[in-house]
């Protein structure tokens, strides 16, 4: 359970990966559900699920949650101190699932 003011919002940020993948979303109507996704986190940080992984190739070297918004999972991390979500990876679901976070250096490739 959170150790801050819940009733204050989150500030939610994506890293550069997470920014040009959520930029590639190929519909404009699934980069906008997306994007409401994004925007839940900021009041709601801890509505998505922690992430394990069955693989460890799967697995980034930090605790992390995952919210699902159709066939995309966002992946980020909650920081209750600071009172920020950092989203670190928008990534398409049907890929192969041992190439996950290749683009921020912790995936096989």
């Amino acid at each position: 359970m959170p150790d801050r003011d819940i009733s204050l919002p989150c500030e939610v940020f994506l890293t550069d990966e997470a920014y040009y993948a959520y930029a590639a979303i190929p519909s404009d109507a699934l980069f906008e559900h997306i994007g409401d996704d994004m925007g839940l986190l900021e009041s709601t940080p801890y509505i998505g699920r922690e992430y394990g992984p069955a693989y460890e190739a799967m697995k980034p070297p930090f605790e992390c949650r995952v919210l699902f918004c159709e066939h995309y999972g966002i992946y980020y991390s909650v920081d209750d101190e600071a009172c920020a979500v950092t989203i670190f990876a928008v990534e398409d679901q049907r890929r192969n699932p041992q190439d996950r976070f290749a683009a921020q250096g912790f995936g096989e490739v």
